[in-house]
Order: C-alpha cells, then sequence, then structure tokens
C-alpha cells in the first residue's frame, strides 16, 4: 500500500470525517438559522419592511461566519493535548489528512451551511404572507463578471478559510479568540502603516506607489502568498502535532 497517498484509504478517511466531524456543525447552522428566522420576526412586531438586499446581506453574512468557524468547529480537537490523540492515530498518511480537511473546509462544510441557510430562508418565504422579494438563494452574484472576476472569487474564497484552518492548528485554545485578535492586529499593523505613509511620503509619491501596486495587481499577488504560506503552515502543524 502507497505509504504517501492511497486512494481507498483517503476515500474511508474523507466519508469518515464527513460522517463524524460535520455534526459538530449542527448547533451553529441551526444558531444562524434562528438568526435568520428572528429577523423576519422583528420585521413582522415592528412593522419593518424586509426587503430582499437586507435578507441577501443577512444571509451573505451569516453564510461568511459559518465558513469562517468550520475549521474551528469541525477540527478544534485536532491538536488539543487530552483529546487530540485520536486524530493523530486515524490510519491515513499526511498528505490524506491535510486533503481530507481542506476539502472537508472548503467544499463540504460551505456546501452543507449553504444550504442549511438557504432551507431557512425558503422556510421563511413560504410561511410569510406578505412578500418579501422572492428566494434570495435565487438572486446569486455572477462571478464572470470582468476578466479575472472568477478568479479573483474564488482565490478570495480560498483565502478567507484557509487563514482560519492555519490558526486551528497553530492555537491550541481559545483558538477563535486568538485568530480574532490576530485580525485586529494585522487591521492596526496597517492602519499604523498607512498612517505612516502618509506623515512619511508626499502624496505624488503615494499615488505613483498605488498606481504601481495596481498595475502589478500587488494585492492579488499578496492574497495568493498568504493562501500558499497558509496550506504550508497547516500541512507543517499536521505533520509535526505533538500532544
Amino acid at each position: 500500500m502507497n505509504e504517501i497517498f492511497d486512494l481507498k484509504r483517503f476515500a474511508k478517511l474523507f466519508l469518515y470525517e464527513c460522517s463524524t466531524y460535520l455534526p459538530k456543525l449542527s448547533k451553529v447552522l441551526v444558531t444562524i438559522s434562528c438568526i435568520i428566522f428572528a429577523a423576519w420576526v422583528t420585521t413582522i412586531v415592528f412593522e419593518f419592511e424586509f426587503p430582499i438586499y437586507f435578507r441577501i446581506g443577512l444571509i451573505s453574512t451569516l453564510f461568511s461566519v459559518a465558513c469562517m468557524l468550520a475549521p474551528f468547529i469541525v477540527y478544534g480537537e485536532m491538536n488539543n493535548r487530552k483529546s487530540g490523540y485520536f486524530y493523530a492515530m486515524l490510519p491515513a498518511s499526511i498528505p490524506e489528512k491535510f486533503i481530507s480537511m481542506s476539502l472537508v473546509c472548503l467544499v463540504v462544510a460551505p456546501l452543507v451551511s449553504y444550504a442549511a441557510i438557504h432551507i431557512a430562508d425558503s422556510l421563511l418565504y413560504s410561511l410569510s404572507l406578505a412578500e418579501i422579494g422572492g428566494f434570495a438563494g435565487v438572486k446569486l452574484y455572477n462571478p464572470f463578471e470582468g476578466e479575472e472576476g472568477l478568479f479573483v472569487l474564488v482565490l478570495s474564497y480560498v483565502a478567507y478559510i484557509a487563514i482560519p484552518m492555519m490558526f486551528n492548528t497553530i492555537f491550541r485554545k481559545s483558538k477563535i479568540i486568538k485568530t480574532i485578535l490576530v485580525y485586529m492586529g494585522f487591521v492596526f499593523s496597517l492602519i499604523m502603516l498607512v498612517a505612516w505613509m502618509f506623515s512619511t511620503f508626499s502624496i505624488d509619491k503615494i499615488e505613483i506607489f498605488l498606481g504601481w501596486a495596481s498595475e502589478v495587481s500587488f494585492a492579488l499577488y499578496f492574497q495568493l502568498a498568504v493562501t500558499i504560506a497558509a496550506f504550508c503552515v497547516t500541512y507543517h502543524k499536521i505533520k509535526t502535532v505533538n500532544y
């Protein structure tokens, strides 16, 4: 049997993780669905309008939150000193574990979350006696707008989940809180960098730099580099996790 990657062994691992870990998402998805119904009830009680653009924004936000939380919820105990040994004992190679984790976090968990949220929205629409703008699920963003629209969308989506995956393997306790603090630290550092640039350089030089960064798609390359780095760190932590 191939010690690096065996398709049958990988399939068993992937099915096992889907059947064992994904039910952990149920509480979060129930909570998110309740938020949708709570927003609907609030509009009825206070006689507010519940236009479809508001529902789309709410669903998009809740879906984003579910995707970001999925790695912490599904694989939160993989490096726990007391209960994480089961993950290390799974009969699979490191590449198989990494690919399975990536598929669960990037594909399966978001699909389950998307379905659950839109089922809640569909029930809301069916139960509503007032016109609320149709099913929010049919108002989809067109990823083919622009030459790089699809690639940018996919990269942003992958990066959005790859980074929580990485921090889930780095931190052992209070993972979500620590991750949020890291994000806040990054934003604060970015603000300080911008403030330093404006205080140090002239407006003309800043405009030249921004024009250069836009031409070379600096933000896109930076995001790609961060995504690759996040996957590399995740793979390394899976390989070297100790209890």
